[in-house]
């Protein structure tokens, strides 16, 4: 492989991830992006990771969604946007899965393909991430 090959874009719901696995009071966790992200990397994907930036105030483990900030991980959907039109909006510039558990009901007669481009997956207690969609190359 080249050194020159382009990792192919996948969109990361991150406010999603980090409600997969929250904790014992219902927190959602800034680790599970880490874990997906991670995950991600190691099978040759560019994760473009969007959020609201009010999830900062809802997560447990905020000085991880700092680290993310800081490292530049991760993109905060502009204030004025809904969130998950943004990630919609990203897939569809990029031709890239969305990587969530949303279905995204209420955009699917507006975007028809999300369907077929979303990848659900699971988050196992091991630190395991497991996706759902062979067929995207995951």
């Amino acid at each position: 492989m080249s050194l020159f090959t382009r990792k192919k874009k996948v969109i990361v719901d991150g406010a999603n991830i980090a409600y997969l696995q929250r904790t014992h009071n219902g927190k959602p966790l800034a680790v599970n992006i880490f874990r997906v992200k991670r995950e991600l990397e190691k099978k040759r994907f560019l994760p473009i990771i969007i959020v609201d930036a009010s999830l900062y105030h809802e997560v447990a483990d905020q000085d991880k969604f700092e680290e993310l900030i800081d490292l530049g991980e991760i993109e905060l959907a502009p204030d004025d946007t809904d969130t998950e039109t943004f990630i919609i909006e990203a897939a569809h510039k990029y031709r890239a899965p969305i990587i969530s558990n949303d279905l995204y009901e209420e955009y699917q007669d507006q975007y028809p393909w999300i369907e077929d481009r979303r990848i659900p997956l699971v988050l196992s207690g091991d630190l395991e991430v497991e996706f759902y969609q062979l067929g995207m190359g995951l």
